[in-house]
């Protein structure tokens, strides 16, 4: 894939709010809505949406509430506590049975359903309910790898501490004499 054909439709600056960006994208999302293709000189070209962003961005539109919630994910409803469970099976793609969220895909359809009785993390109907979100919600992937790794270096610093704590036989505190804590330096080095 490359940049040809694709084209920016909003830049927006404000408080990534589901109401704030409710009212501020309502005209270009019913426009986008109604147009399903466009005629040049006489050759018509059906358009397909792609929705991008950071997490919290799309997470706000699809009507999905925050990352640190019990079901987090756009895509599935996985929840939290399972995430490490590799023998379960998770699907982006597959939604399931329409009444059992579990171990199935999200859906514009559900997240409406569930935004009544804010269920798995559902808090508003999707504002591009239109734009399919296995197939068309695509997650910057800058921002996730960022997210990531600001997670990993938390926990190899969790370890450092920890390391040196023990080494030192009493807990580690923020404001720590750089000579004793030979692995925090180390890392700071």
């Amino acid at each position: 894939m490359s940049e040809k054909g694709n084209y920016l439709l909003a830049v927006i600056k404000t408080k990534e709010i589901y109401d704030t960006l409710a009212e501020s994208l309502s005209n270009i999302i019913e426009e986008m809505e109604q147009t399903k293709s466009i005629n040049v000189d006489g050759t018509t070209y059906d358009l397909e949406y792609f929705l991008g962003g950071d997490w919290k961005f799309l997470a706000c539109v699809c009507g999905i509430g925050g990352a640190n919630a019990n079901y987090a994910c756009i895509w599935c409803t996985c929840p939290k506590i399972e995430r490490h469970n590799m023998e379960k099976s998770w699907s982006i793609l597959d939604p399931g049975h329409v009444h059992h969220m579990h171990f199935g895909a999200r859906s514009l359809e559900k997240i409406e359903k569930f935004s009544k009785t804010k269920k798995y993390n559902c808090n508003h109907a999707p504002l591009f309910s239109f734009i399919p979100i296995s197939r068309d919600v695509i997650i910057d992937t800058l921002h996730l790898y960022l997210r990531i790794t600001d997670n990993l270096i938390k926990l190899l610093i969790r370890e450092l501490k920890r390391a040196d704590a023990i080494e030192r036989k009493k807990l580690f505190t923020d404001n720590f004499p750089r000579d004793k804590y030979k692995h925090m330096a180390e890392y700071e080095k």
